[in-house]
Order: structure tokens, then C-alpha cells, then sequence
């Protein structure tokens, strides 16, 4: 399973040649059974080897047991083993290839220079993309084996963009596989991007995609709980998707989402996809600033009368998931109180009561239809608390 390579590099690069006569000159020090050969045409350095063997090998020394990477090696097939699990080379002990107690140097170079010796393992081989498989589909997982300290683990991983991280441990001694899975939704870019991995991510929820050809189920403890967030996010990201075809416009895949968001997101589905209008609090004091295109005039006979009912539009411009959409905001007041207006500057405060309730409506700004009061009011009998919005689609 391993390819050692050695690996030396030296000063002096200029061509040597070796003859019979300095060849019989260096193996008097040689011990019996081994000889001294070139390492490589045209080198100043020797290698020692073992007699009558004309493969390209080299000897090396090594003091065991010893200590590498963390590990206590007992012998050299474990060494090897070791430095191909993490990929990394076997720096030799030069005081061992020098020789020491009579010992002759496993490389002898003309110039005396030699380099640091380490044997480099060979990299781990590409491997084939994990087949992930649910029902009659399959997707494909980039799958590479990771460097890892330990004679008897191996560790994989998934690698590069894709939507499922894998990590898998297999204990070679006790034939031991763990797996760990998870959803990468920063490989999701657009709500149109999830509708794309929606039927892998609703069965994966469920505990129904498996590995190698069905025999390991991605299942684990939280299946549950899975589902039940799987089934909260899926209404959610279904509200935007049918958001961006009434909008025409590509809607980005939430990574974060803040309660703000949300709550434009609520009312900007009940207003474009169910026509329905909004109900909410009330605050203390409401203080509006109108555009040139108001119907701030109609208001100004209202200052200071109780328990009105005010429309209140406004062209203004609303931000949610990194987007900015042009609306009109139109805000029903029931039962409130116009307690100033500034004609100058266009500007209402108004204060409403205990019993005032409030409503919200976008409209399209290209929608040439203007909302009315009595239009507002007419659609406050089916009107939906912002808490109750959970993006259903009225029939």
C-alpha cells in the first residue's frame, strides 16, 4: 500500500564518474554481505547496500522504539504505516546514518556534504465521490481521506461546496465505522437553490438517505426535531420562493434572519401572495413624515378629534435579506387620535388609545389601483394577527 521515496539534495552539482578503482576503494568499508553504489548517475554520493542486489535500494538505521507523531512505533512496517496515515516524512537521525560504534555511514559522498535524509510517503490516492441515496436519487459528495494520527483509524471527509458535510472514522482493528453528517447551507446562495436540494433535505430530516448502497442510514437522536425544523424553515422558504416570482426578482437564501426580517417577510406574503392585511400593536406615539404624493391634505381637518379612523400611506422603501423593495406601506388606524400636524413639514403624530387597532397592506408601487380608507376597512374583517402569520396560502 506504500511507495517510499527517498529524498536527499546536495551542494555540488557538478558530473562525477565512477570508476572500478575508487568504487574497490570505498567498499574497504564496507561491511561483509554489503557494498557502496553510486545513489544516482552522475552524484558525488554512495549508498550502502546490501550485496549482490542490483534493485535501486539504500539502508537506512533506525533506533526503535521511537516516537513519531504522537505515537510510540515499535518497528519500521509501523513507522511507515504511521508516516503515510499522516502524511508526513520520516526526517532520519543523522547521527545513525553517519554510523557510530564502529558502524560504517549508510551514504558516503566525495565532498562530505550531505543533506538531511527523510523517506517522504506517497500522497493518499484521489478517491471516487460518496454516492449519497434516497428512494430512486443519488447525489454525489467530493470525498477525500484526511491525514490522522493513529495505527488502527482512518478519516475521511467530504470536500469542496457541496450541500452535505461527511466525516466518517473507520476503526480498522475492531471494523468500526462512524459517521457524521451535516447540512452545509452556506452552499445554498437563492431560495431558488434550496428548491433544488429540497426533496434531499426533506428526506434527510426524515432519516431516509443512506450510504454505500443503502446499508448505513444518515439517522441519528435528533430525527425529530429534524422534521419539526425542517417543516418550519421549508413554510418559510416556500413564502419567499412565491415572494420572488410576484416580485419577478431573485430572492437570496436567508444564512441569518433577524425578527425584523421576518416580520416584513410576514407581511409582505399575506399582502402580495394572500391579499389579506396585517393586525398589530399599536405604539404610544406615531410619528409620520409624508412624501409630495400623499394624502396628508385629508388628514389635516382631523387635528384633534378622538376615535378616528386614519389611512396613513407612505411610499417608502423596505430592506430585508440584503434586499431593498420599493412599497407602499398603507397603516389603518381604527380608534386613534390626530394629535399634531406640522402642513410645513408634512408631518403627523398620532396617539392612539386602549381600544384603537392597527392594520398593515403593501401595495406594488406600479399597482395604479389606490387603497382607501373603506378599502382598508373592508379588509379588516379577515385580517390576521402578525404572531398568527405562518405563511399558508389561503385557498
Amino acid at each position: 500500500m506504500i511507495v517510499n521515496k527517498f529524498t536527499a539534495t546536495f551542494s555540488n552539482d557538478k558530473k562525477t564518474t565512477s570508476s572500478k578503482a575508487l568504487l574497490k576503494y570505498i567498499n574497504k568499508s564496507a561491511p561483509k554481505g554489503y557494498k557502496y553504489e553510486l545513489l544516482y548517475p552522475e552524484s558525488h554520493t554512495y549508498s550502502l547496500r546490501k550485496d549482490k542486489d542490483d534493485s535501486t535500494t539504500f539502508l537506512i538505521r533506525l533506533d526503535f522504539p521511537m516516537t513519531f507523531e504522537g505515537i510510540n512505533v515499535k518497528n519500521p512496517q509501523d513507522l511507515l504505516e504511521l508516516s503515510y496515515k499522516v502524511q508526513k516524512p520520516i526526517i532520519l537521525d543523522q547521527t545513525l546514518q553517519k554510523g557510530k560504534n564502529g558502524q560504517p555511514p549508510t551514504l558516503f559522498s566525495l565532498t562530505g556534504e550531505i543533506s538531511k535524509q527523510s523517506i517522504v510517503p506517497s500522497p493518499f490516492p484521489k478517491l471516487k465521490p460518496l454516492k449519497v441515496q434516497w428512494g430512486n436519487k443519488s447525489l454525489d459528495v467530493p470525498f477525500k481521506r484526511i491525514p490522522f494520527p493513529s495505527l488502527s483509524e482512518s478519516r475521511f471527509e467530504s470536500v469542496g461546496d457541496s450541500i452535505l458535510d461527511i466525516s466518517l472514522s473507520i476503526n480498522e482493528t475492531t471494523d468500526e465505522t462512524q459517521i457524521k453528517t451535516n447540512i452545509n447551507f452556506n452552499y445554498l446562495k437563492t431560495i431558488d437553490d434550496y428548491f433544488k436540494f429540497r426533496d434531499f433535505l426533506e428526506n434527510y430530516s426524515k432519516g431516509k438517505v443512506s450510504l454505500f448502497s443503502g446499508h448505513i442510514k444518515l439517522k441519528t437522536e435528533d430525527d425529530s426535531e429534524k422534521k419539526k425544523v425542517f417543516k418550519e424553515n421549508d413554510k418559510l422558504y416556500s413564502a419567499l420562493h412565491l415572494i420572488g416570482k410576484r416580485l419577478d426578482s431573485t430572492i437570496p437564501f436567508p444564512q441569518k434572519i433577524t425578527e425584523r426580517d421576518i416580520n416584513k417577510i410576514k407581511i409582505l406574503f399575506e399582502s402580495y401572495i394572500n391579499n389579506r392585511i396585517v393586525k398589530f400593536k399599536s405604539q404610544p406615539n406615531l410619528k409620520f413624515t409624508f412624501n409630495d404624493n400623499s394624502n396628508f391634505s385629508q388628514i389635516a381637518p382631523t387635528l384633534g378629534k378622538k376615535n378616528v379612523g386614519i389611512l396613513v400611506p407612505l411610499q417608502k422603501e423596505i430592506e430585508f435579506l440584503t434586499l431593498s423593495l420599493q412599497v407602499i406601506e398603507n397603516q389603518l388606524y381604527t380608534n386613534t387620535t390626530v394629535k399634531e400636524i406640522d402642513l410645513q413639514n408634512n408631518t403627523l403624530v398620532l396617539e392612539p388609545n386602549e381600544l384603537d387597532e392597527s392594520f398593515v397592506y403593501y401595495q406594488d408601487p406600479a399597482d395604479s389601483k389606490e387603497i382607501t380608507f373603506n378599502d382598508m376597512l373592508t379588509k379588516t374583517t379577515d385580517a390576521i394577527d402578525l404572531d398568527a402569520v405562518d405563511f399558508s396560502i389561503l385557498k
